[in-house]
This record gives C-alpha cells, structure tokens and sequence, in this order.
C-alpha cells in the first residue's frame, strides 16, 4: 500500500511519462513509475489506453458526486437495439438529449471559477491516491480516481465544505479518506446548497431541464436551485424514463435499478468488516411511493470489479 502522485495541468496541459510517482512508505522518496506505459484498462468500454494521444488523463474524484450537469441516456445495446422497431428506436433517439439537475450549473460555475482563480488556462495541479497496485488506479471506464490539488488546496474536500457535492464512498477507499470527506460535509451543511436540497423522493423526469453550455448557463449562484434526486440514482433515473417514454421498457424504475446489478455497504458494516461486509442491492433504498432513502454519508458503493490494468494480457501487479 503507498501513494500515487500524478503531476500534470488541468485543461490544456498534458501528462508526461515521468508524471505518475509512486511512494511505497509514508514520508518516503516518490520514484517515477512506468506501471502504465503500453498497458490497456480493460473495463465496461473493452481494452482503453489510460492516456489518451494527447497524453490527458480522464480523472474521477474521489470520494465525491455532484449533481449531473449533461448526462446523456446510456446507449441502446446491440442485441436490445436489434429486438426493437425502428419506430421505438427512432423515438429512444429522439430522446437521447443531455439532461441536468438543479444546483449542477451553480456547482459547476462555483469549480470554474475556484480553479482559475490564478488568471491561467493551464492550471499546475496533483492527483493523488493511496492504493495497492497499478491495477487499483483507475475504474471500469479507464478514468484515474483520486484527490486533485491545486497548490495546497485540495479540491475534492473545497468542493464538499462549500456545499457544492455529496459524499459518495465507494469500496476502494480508505478510511482516513472517508472520514476527510465526513468532516468537510459537517461543513457543507451547513452552507443551505445540495446537502438540504437533497429529494427523498425519486420523482419524474424534468424534461425540460437540459444542458446549457456557455452564455446560455445561469452565473447567478443558486439560481438553478431546487431539489436534487441523488447523482447516481439521478442517472439511472434519466435512462429509465428514456427507455420508459420510447416504449423500450415497460419495467418500473424500481425493477430497472434491481436489473443493473448495482450494490451498496453500509458504512458501520464496512468500518467493521471492510469489503467482507454484506452487500445490498442498492434498488432497496426505493420504498413505496416513490421513497428514495439513499443517505449518502452512510452509505458505501460496491466498485465495479471488471476494471484490470493490463500489459502484454498480464495483470500489471508492480509498480517498478
């Protein structure tokens, strides 16, 4: 177990080979490591390079899930697409537009503005990670999960102690990770934004609600306000009320959520027993008439385990 560093620049920077160090022993020297070098991520979008041509990173913070800015209904796939009509598919298409939720433009604009606060397009920054081995760095879709710092601030925790995110915990991390992310939400809390708009109910789709980019976005915080169906069940919301409206399914968003596979832990569990805690399908946080009891801050998400790095076939299990 040790510390990854990544150093690199958001937005138009790129990363370099001698960019990812590994630090075995806390307090110990950081050595460049070339673990991810000719090695493919082979996860829910098959064999993926980790770094693009470009040399960029995809990065999934850690430890944190705002609300969704532009999600688009998840592509149909090509044994459903081939079961269907031409009608039915014509109508899911027509549909598959990039849909937001309340607070996510204020949550965005609040980040943008936080990050460039240096007046530089290229901005110097670290993400940092405490794993295992390579294969532990990044998740099923290639992305690298960690903590970004800009300077001395981490960005992960501003964003929970200015009440932008939730929490979301996922199997993965550690406890003293968790319990960073816990002490920044007291503080978010407080700050009457995502954490009170929070809905206890899944609700229906707001069609209407679409992203903007650019000019068109609101720059007036809090303006978008309004109440916020939990990121992740928000998404499985979006595909399910696409797939409902097309006529691709007639299953209830409950029988929907039970279908993907999806589980959870609950904190104390895990705390207790770690990844050897029992897991719930996570569609039992639905209750009846609509009830959504997901509470982020006690619950922990089983990772994905289709994500291995590998070089030449072979799990990449060394770092040098």
């Amino acid at each position: 177990m040790g510390l990854l560093r990544v150093k690199g620049t958001i937005d138009v920077g790129q990363f370099a080979t001698n960019a990812f160090q590994f630090q075995e022993t806390p307090g110990g020297r950081f050595k460049t490591t070339h673990a991810f070098e000719g090695a493919l991520v082979h996860g829910k979008q098959g064999a993926k390079a980790p770094l693009d041509s470009q040399g960029r990173v995809r990065v999934r913070l850690q430890g944190i899930d705002a609300p969704e800015l532009h999600y688009q209904p998840s592509p149909l796939g090509k044994s459903l697409k081939a079961s269907l009509s031409t009608t039915v598919v014509g109508a899911y298409s027509a549909l598959a537009h990039k849909y937001r939720q309340h607070w996510a433009e204020s949550a965005a604009l609040a980040l943008l503005r936080f990050v460039s606060q240096s007046g530089k397009q290229a901005i110097p920054c670290t993400v940092t990670t405490v794993v295992a081995e390579p294969t532990d760095v990044f998740d099923t879709y290639a992305r690298l999960v960690g903590d970004i710092w800009i300077q001395q601030q981490n960005v992960n925790l501003w964003l929970v102690r200015q009440g932008w995110v939730y929490p979301s915990f996922y199997d993965s991390m550690k406890a003293n990770e968790i319990n960073a992310v816990l002490k920044a939400w007291t503080m978010g809390k407080t700050k009457g934004r995502v954490a009170k708009a929070l809905a206890k109910s899944v609700g229906t789709l707001d069609w209407k609600l679409v992203y903007r980019s650019g000019a068109s976005m609101n720059v007036v915080s809090g303006a978008d306000k309004g109440a916020v169906l939990y990121p992740k069940m928000y998404r499985r919301l979006v595909t399910w009320s696409a797939e409902k409206k097309a006529g691709v399914t007639s299953q209830t968003f409950k029988q929907f959520v039970a279908g993907g596979g999806d589980k959870y832990l609950r904190l104390a569990d895990f705390r207790a027993s770690g990844k050897n805690a029992k897991p719930y399908p996570l569609a039992t946080v639905l209750g009846a008439g609509g009830a959504c009891n997901l509470r982020p801050e006690s619950t922990v998400f089983v990772e994905d385990p289709n994500s291995q790095l590998k070089k030449d076939n072979k799990i990449v299990h060394s770092w040098f």
